[in-house]
Parts: C-alpha cells; structure tokens; sequence
C-alpha cells in the first residue's frame, strides 16, 4: 500500500471559535482512525492548514469532505504526493492553536510575522506542520 500525503490551506468561515473546532476534531479523529489516516491541523481564527497522510482513496474521501465543509473557505492544496513513511503517524488528528504559532515560528518560514498559509511553499508548509507538530506532541502527548 502507498501512503499518500496531502497539505491544503483554507480561510475559516465566520462564527468557527473554538468549540466548532473541538466538533471538528472529535469527528475527524473517529473518522481518521477508520480510515487509516493521521495528520495535523493548525488553527487560528482565520486560517486551517493541515495535513493528512493515509491510503491514496482514504486521503482523497477525507479531501472531498473537507471541500463540502462550509466551515472551509478557499482550499488550496500546497502539497501532494506519495510518503514513504508517516510524518504524523502517533495522532489521527493532531491539533497546533495558536499558542505554537510564535512569531519566531511564523518567520522562520513566511515572509511577514503574521500566519498565512496561502504564502508557505510545499516545503515550508511541511516544514513548519512538522516543526509545531513536534512541539505540540511534546507538550500535549498523544491528542
């Protein structure tokens, strides 16, 4: 079997807070674990950037949901392609606020202090999922 990893950006609609985001992760991490997909999704009150890793169809299903999802505004995908192994393999869905989103982090990969996905090329964006995944899974453990 191929693993498939896929990174998109998305605006967050208004009225998504916190809690819709809890929603999101609940059923994304029942669905993920069925699936056979891991990945993490970083959040502020503007932007989504995530990344799901998981069978080529299982990614491709998830992707689909996603994009019927009126909670998502404008997703583009940044990267796409096959993985050897799994980057994000200990979370069905990890979860980055915006407490990791320093501005020494936002810098070291964009070109301006403010997080804005849609300016992160396909190894930034998975540069920078990995740098604060790490983080998080460190301070949060398995969540």
């Amino acid at each position: 079997m191929y693993l498939t990893k896929l990174v998109y950006a998305s605006r967050v609609s208004p009225g998504v807070t916190g809690p819709t985001v809890k929603e999101i992760l609940a059923v994304s991490r029942r669905n993920n674990a069925q699936d056979g997909i891991t990945g993490s999704l970083v959040f502020n009150s503007k932007y989504f950037l995530q990344c799901l890793e998981g069978p080529r169809d299982a990614v491709n299903r998830a992707y689909l949901r996603i994009l019927k999802d009126e909670r998502h505004h404008d997703p583009q995908i940044l990267d796409c392609g096959e993985l050897l192994s799994r980057n994000f393999g200990a979370w069905s869905m990890g979860y980055i606020g915006e407490g990791p989103l320093s501005r020494e982090t936002i810098l070291k990969y964009l070109p301006t202090d403010r997080f804005d996905p849609y300016l992160l090329t396909a190894a930034g964006a998975q540069a920078m999922l990995l740098e604060l995944g790490q983080a998080a899974f460190a301070l949060q453990g398995n969540t």
